[in-house]
């Protein structure tokens, strides 16, 4: 009984929600009335971007985006991956206790940074001037190349995150970007951990 369990959970046929990060792809192998189970490794577009980008930077997470705090980060590197991957240099950032990579009881600053976003989407792009008032807002194409554009020296002033989304707002040179992406992963890293 106990192989036609396992077939269950790896195909997703379980009483137990909690179980659900048990499904995976599997062979299924009889053999002189014995069922067996070998797991096949399959790697993903996003295994791929992780590998890529893993050896540059001592500490490099998926996720965990609420536990660091952007504010005042610079901008130095934007750059496009490929059609669907973005990176950003940043100089430093604090990343709070509860992250998986701050072992301290206290934040931490993580400096020479990187934030990736994998599948990345820009949802609304406005251009704000912020030395005439009477100029109105701008609605720039949702496109990333446009966003990468007004990023150069940027700096984040102000952000929200919400569930595979991120609401930045950028101060570059004379303008504000307010920019609205969504994303099917995130990963922060940075080289130097300071207390």
């Amino acid at each position: 009984m106990e192989p036609i369990i396992d077939i269950l959970e790896a195909k997703g046929k379980t009483f137990d929600s909690e179980k659900d990060y048990m499904i995976r792809p599997v062979e299924i192998h009889i053999t002189d009335n014995k069922i067996t189970l070998v797991e096949l490794k399959t790697k993903t577009d996003f295994d791929s971007l992780y590998e890529k980008c893993a050896p540059d930077y001592k500490m490099f997470t998926p996720g965990y985006v609420e536990e660091i705090n952007f504010r005042n980060v610079n901008v130095s590197k934007p750059k496009i991956l490929d059609d669907t991957n973005v990176l950003l240099k940043l100089d430093q950032f604090e990343v709070k206790d509860g992250h998986p990579e701050n072992t301290k009881f206290d934040s931490i600053m993580g400096i020479d940074g990187v934030i990736v976003f994998h599948n990345v989407k820009v949802r609304q792009l406005i251009l704000q001037d912020r030395h005439d008032e009477k100029i109105q807002d701008e609605v720039l194409a949702n496109e990333v190349e446009v966003m990468i554009e007004y990023l150069k020296n940027a700096t984040i002033s102000e952000w929200k995150t919400g569930k595979n989304k991120i609401d930045f707002i950028f101060a570059t040179g004379v303008h504000i970007l307010k920019a609205t992406l969504a994303y099917e992963h995130i990963i922060v890293g940075w080289n130097i951990s300071k207390e």
